[in-house]
Formats: C-alpha cells, structure tokens, sequence
C-alpha cells in the first residue's frame, strides 16, 4: 500500500499513511575588456562567453554571409538590422545587426529578460548574454530620455534606439575590438506633456525604504567607498560560487543587491532599487580547460558606493568596489579562482544563498522580497479553505513564542528556505534535476491543514489542485489530543522540510511506495511506514528525509550552520534527528551519522 493516496474536496477519506511516529549584463559605463575568451578551444567553453568563430558560421541565427570580403580588424559593419527585439516605455524601439570575422551577419535577439526600461540581448547562444540595453525616463532631472548601452563582445556591430517619433540614436563597434559601454544622458528630448514614471538612477530615494534596507547616521561623501558587508547571496553559479553585493547611496541608505530577474548556471543579473531597473551583470566561466582559472566579469551601472563579492567553496573571496558618485567601472578576471585549489566541480558540497542559518531565519518571511512569489505559488489551507486573515510576523522571526507562530507562518518560512537552496540545489539533488523549491512547487499547489489529529499524507485534490495533508495535534496513548509545538527556530524549520519533501515525493510517479518490514512496522498487518531500501538513485519518501537532514548534518548541504553560535548545538539535533530516519529501511539502510562528520563552512 503507498501513501501516495489522492483524495478529492477537502480531503475527506481515508489516508494511505497516518502515523504520530512518522512526524516529530551588461549595464555598465565604461569599457568592458574581456576578449580573452575568444582563444577557448573546445565547444562547451566556446558556448560559454566568446567572440565569433568559423565554428558559429552555421550558428548565427537567421544569419547570412557577406556577400563581399569579410571585415579587416578595425574596420566597422555596413549592416542595417530589421527587426525589434526590445521595444520599451514610450514606444522607444531597440535593434541590432552585428558581423563577426568569417563575415557572417546576424541580428540581436531578445528573450532573456527584458522590462519596462531596460533589456538583455543574445547573438549564438540564449544562456550568454551580450548586450544589455537601457531606456530610462529622465524628465524630471533633465528633460531627457537617458540611454546605457553595455556591450560584452568584440564583433562589429551597430545598435540603433528609435524613438516613437523617429529619431535614432546610434551606438558601433569596430571589429575586433572590445566593445565600450556607453551612457547618454541627453540621448532624446523629453515631449512637454511627458508624464511617464520617474526612474532614479543612482540614488535610490524615495517616500519609503525598501525591504532590507537602513540609513546610517553620517552619509559617505563623494569619492569615498563604503564599509557595508553583504549577508545575503541572491546568486549562486554551479552550487558552488556565491555573489553577493552591498551598496550605499549619497542619501545614506545601506541596502543588498537582489537577484530573481534572471539567471543561468553561470551569469545572472542583480538589481538594487526597482525589479525593473537591473544594475549589475556578474558572470563566473569555466575557463579550467583553457587557462586552469574560473573567469570573473562584472558590469555595473550605476554610480552608488558598493562591495561585491564572489565566493568559492573554499571560501576564496573576490572583490570588487565602487567609490559613491563614481560611474562604477567594468572588471574583467581571468584569473580570478584557481580551478584546482578553489573549484569544486560537483563532486563536493552544495554551497546554498544561505549563510547564516540563524540571521536568516531571524528574519520575517513576510520581509523578504520573495515573499510574494512564495505566496502565489505555495498555498496554505485548512480544510480545504484559504485563509483570509494577513500573516503576522515579529523579528527576531526564531524567537516569537509558540503560541503566536501559526502553521501558515511557519509553512511560508519553511518555504523561503527551500526559495533560498534552490538555485544552489538545480541538478544536484539524487531524485530531481530541478532545483528544490522549483521541485516542491513543481509538483504541489501547497498543503492542507488537517483539524483531525496525526493526519499526513499526499495528497488532497482541492479546485483541481494537489495539495498534501498535515495535522498540527496528534493523539497520545490515552487518546488525549496533543498539540505540536508550533515555532520559527532552526529545529522546527529543520524538522519541517524534510516532511513536507517526504509527503511531496510521493507526487512523483517513479518514486516507491511504503512498505512494511522495518524496525518500527515490523509485521505485513502494520500500516506500511518503510521505504524497502536506501537507494540514492531511486529514493523513497524517507530516503529523501533522511537524505537532507544528513546533507545538513554533514554540511554536504551548506546553509551557513558554521557561523551560528549555536552551531554545535544545531549540529547535534541534525546528526539525531538523520538517524532517528536510519530505522525506516529495511535493507541498505544508510549511514550513521556523528557530530564528528560536519564538514560545513562559514563564509561571511
């Protein structure tokens, strides 16, 4: 019998599994010189970052030969793009045409990420970048549309802003030369009656703080750097390298870059003030095989005071800083991270954007900016029915008292963790290739809040829609209703993920059923609560409990155990709670685990 039960309505029915015991780039100013890449010998590098080879002749897309003798270095294309990839507010319209060395022509294509005001453009390949183009409305500083063009190639190229009135702007680039940025803050004239939204560059003033933002008492003055130190990491490339960036305005406000616009395995855009409005572009390339570095490139726009840094497993730092009232510059390393000493190339641990389990979980889920994505797409119900009362949330979040932590608070902050691992876990986890809160959402509309005491399974059917069941009370050996403790610190998040993973499993139409035959349901009469056996490439409802809660245990899973004060106290409830999982297999059941096996690192 599997516990993979679906029931329709609210839930009614009988369960397949109720147990108690079961559950206990590119915008930037200046030039970007980065050519370098152009030397990469084999194909997964060239698709990388690179200039045109004679290799992308075939690759251009919708792309043509010249019909005269290719470009000599130096020398600037003829070529006039027909199409508009980007079209931004006020009708302003953005194209362009490039040719690369072997005399192949072909257009920018759009697709990437693009808003209101600003874009990303590709040319060979949709997960590399090339271009990224702004639009911004500067009416109300200057009476102008202001244009930033940040260009990562050396093909030649000619890239055209038009108006809704007709006017062109116009940016080239000769071949074989890397392209500069450029800024124009007098790029078009704004019309008098122009009432568009105003967009602030740099300073990032405004009637309100964003969240995660504070003003410090004495404000930097123009040319001085600021003494800001990141906590956050909105992203992280291969699991392995951690970007993260603090800024400070001339107004004094302290803020963290935040990432969710876009981002692949290797590059990623940060934004500061409006989602709208990206400021920075960070790549981190695999040049191992071409020069035994990984490969740095950062273009920001903007002219803030800032500290980024990139992290490597090893907890090998890489900077770069920009000085308030300074248009930040561009940096290009191909020598940033030694592949031997600092890269980890997936045989080792999963560096996740949390770095302080105990800060993070300070926090109210309700301030995080992800919030509201977590919201729409992870429901909380009871009895089938959503709730219509705001979640309420205090800071310090781990502190709040258990009787004022609700499940729905609990459930969202469970939830923002698995956000949090997710970009760290896409393709590193045994039973999914998705990354593990793209997995949950993937595979459940949320979960059902049960009245009915030791109720957990997978799953009800509400509106057409899984969701899997959860009681918050369960029944002691008299019979008595015994309510579960409800709070917001590391044991009960920690204890909480790893069940809702187990319940969400069984969503999964090659995951196994439970059976019976372990220590606990020992006879074939038993409710089945045993996974057959521990097997990584095939892992039952326990074997993914067990299997995160010793990745955490071990630091195999890093989510920032080593820096908590608390860490060897943390450390002991992970490595227990793993091996209370060890009696659900009836064969090859996993390891043992001791505190002696956390390998975890502290990267501040």
């Amino acid at each position: 019998m599997s516990e993979r039960h679906i029931q329709d309505g609210s839930g009614s029915g009988t369960p397949g599994c109720r147990t108690d015991t079961a559950v206990v780039s590119l915008l930037i100013w200046t030039a970007f010189g980065l050519v370098a890449v152009a030397t990469l010998a084999s194909p997964a590098q060239a698709r990388q970052f690179r200039t045109a080879s004679a290799a992308e002749e075939a690759e251009v897309p919708g792309g043509r030969t010249v019909d005269r003798s290719p470009l000599s270095k130096g020398e600037y294309t003829d070529c006039r793009p027909t199409t508009t990839p980007l079209v931004f507010d006020g009708g302003y319209r953005v194209s362009m045409c490039y040719e690369t060395a072997q005399g192949r022509v072909g257009e920018a294509q759009a697709g990437i990420w693009a808003s209101g005001q600003s874009g990303l453009l590709w040319f060979f390949d949709r997960d590399n970048a090339e271009v990224l183009v702004k639009v911004l409305d500067g009416c109300s500083s200057n009476r102008h549309r202001w244009v930033f063009v940040a260009p990562v190639t050396d093909v030649a190229f000619n890239l055209y802003v038009t108006s809704s009135g007709g006017r062109e702007w116009t940016h080239r680039n000769p071949l074989g030369q890397t392209a500069v940025t450029r800024s124009d803050t007098s790029a078009f004239v704004c019309a008098t009656d122009d009432d568009a939204a105003r967009t602030s560059l740099a300073t990032g003033e405004g009637p309100e703080l964003a969240t995660g933002q504070n003003v410090v008492a004495s404000p930097l003055s123009k040319g001085e750097y600021t003494d800001c130190r990141p906590t956050t990491a909105p992203l992280v490339f291969d699991g392995t390298y951690q970007v993260s960036l603090c800024y400070e305005t001339e107004a004094g406000v302290i803020g963290e870059a935040r990432g969710g616009l876009w981002a692949s395995t290797q590059s990623g855009l940060l934004w500061f003030f409006s989602r709208d409005n990206a400021e920075v572009l960070v790549k981190v390339l695999d040049g191992c095989s071409h020069n035994g570095s990984r490969w740095i490139f950062v273009a920001p726009v903007t002219d803030v005071a800032f500290n980024l840094h990139v992290t490597s497993v090893g907890g090998r730092k890489w900077e770069h800083r920009n000085r308030l009232g300074e248009t930040a510059a561009t940096r290009s390393d191909t020598s940033a991270f030694d592949c031997t000493t600092d890269d980890d190339p997936g045989e080792g641990g999963i560096l996740t954007a949390v770095r302080d389990i105990e800060a993070f979980l300070d926090q109210c889920p309700t301030k995080d900016p992800v919030f509201a994505d977590i919201r729409r797409e992870f429901d909380v119900r009871f009895e089938g029915e959503p709730f219509s009362r705001p979640v309420v949330c205090e800071e310090p979040a781990a502190a709040m008292p258990s009787r004022e932590v609700t499940y729905r608070l609990k459930a969202y902050q469970t939830l923002r963790l698995a956000y949090h691992m997710n970009d760290a876990t896409r393709g590193r986890l045994p039973w999914t290739k998705m990354g593990l809160y793209e997995w949950v959402v993937s595979r459940v509309s949320g979960v059902n809040i049960k009245a009915a005491p030791g109720v957990f399974y997978c799953c009800d059917r509400i509106d057409g829609k899984l969701y899997f069941a959860t009681s918050t009370s369960r029944l002691d050996s008299s019979g008595r209703v015994i309510q579960y403790k409800q709070g917001m610190d590391w044991m009960d998040i920690s204890g909480t993920l790893p069940f809702y993973l187990h319940e969400i499993r069984h969503t999964d139409e090659d995951a196994p059923g439970h059976v019976t035959g372990c220590e606990p349901f020992p006879n074939p009469t038993d409710p089945p609560g045993c996974d057959a056996t521990y097997d990584l490439s095939n892992l039952g409802g326990y074997g993914v409990w067990y299997w995160l809660m010793s990745s955490w245990a071990t630091g195999y899973v890093d989510v920032g155990i080593a820096c908590s004060p608390r860490a060897d106290e943390h450390i002991d409830w992970l490595v227990n709670s793993a091996n209370g999982q060890r009696a659900r297999f009836v064969t090859n059941v996993p390891p043992l685990l001791t505190a002696d096996s956390f390998e975890g690192l502290c990267v501040p």
